[in-house]
Protein backbone atom coordinates (compact mmCIF):
# COMPACT_ATOMS: atom_id res chain seq x y z
CA UNK A 1 0.00 0.00 0.00
CA UNK A 2 2.37 2.73 -1.25
CA UNK A 3 -0.23 5.47 -0.63
CA UNK A 4 -0.21 4.63 3.08
CA UNK A 5 3.49 3.75 3.40
CA UNK A 6 4.97 7.04 2.13
CA UNK A 7 3.05 9.37 4.52
CA UNK A 8 3.67 6.99 7.43
CA UNK A 9 7.41 6.99 6.76
CA UNK A 10 7.49 10.80 6.56
CA UNK A 11 6.25 10.89 10.19
CA UNK A 12 8.69 8.24 11.39
CA UNK A 13 11.90 9.69 12.91
CA UNK A 14 13.77 6.37 12.63
CA UNK A 15 13.15 6.04 8.87
CA UNK A 16 12.05 2.41 9.14
CA UNK A 17 8.96 0.48 10.02
CA UNK A 18 8.97 -1.43 13.27
CA UNK A 19 9.28 -5.19 13.27
CA UNK A 20 7.86 -7.77 15.67
CA UNK A 21 11.39 -8.18 17.05
CA UNK A 22 11.34 -4.55 18.19
CA UNK A 23 8.32 -5.22 20.41
CA UNK A 24 9.76 -8.56 21.56
CA UNK A 25 12.97 -6.86 22.71
CA UNK A 26 10.99 -4.65 25.10
CA UNK A 27 9.01 -7.63 26.41
CA UNK A 28 12.17 -9.69 26.95
CA UNK A 29 13.81 -6.78 28.75
CA UNK A 30 10.88 -6.29 31.13
CA UNK A 31 10.69 -10.03 31.80
CA UNK A 32 14.41 -10.27 32.53
CA UNK A 33 16.24 -9.90 35.86
CA UNK A 34 17.81 -6.69 34.53
CA UNK A 35 14.41 -4.98 34.89
CA UNK A 36 13.82 -6.22 38.43
CA UNK A 37 13.78 -2.66 39.82
CA UNK A 38 11.20 -1.40 37.31
CA UNK A 39 7.68 -0.94 38.62
CA UNK A 40 4.75 1.14 37.52
CA UNK A 41 6.16 2.39 34.25
CA UNK A 42 5.07 2.50 30.64
CA UNK A 43 7.61 1.25 28.14
CA UNK A 44 6.82 2.95 24.84
CA UNK A 45 8.18 0.99 21.89
CA UNK A 46 7.17 3.10 18.90
CA UNK A 47 10.39 4.13 17.18
CA UNK A 48 10.37 7.62 18.71
CA UNK A 49 7.03 8.48 17.10
CA UNK A 50 5.83 9.98 20.42
CA UNK A 51 8.97 11.95 21.20
CA UNK A 52 6.99 14.61 23.05
CA UNK A 53 5.91 12.27 25.86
Amino acid sequence: MPDLYKPAMSLNPTNRMGAPQDIAAGVVFLASPVASRFSGTNLIVDGALTMAV
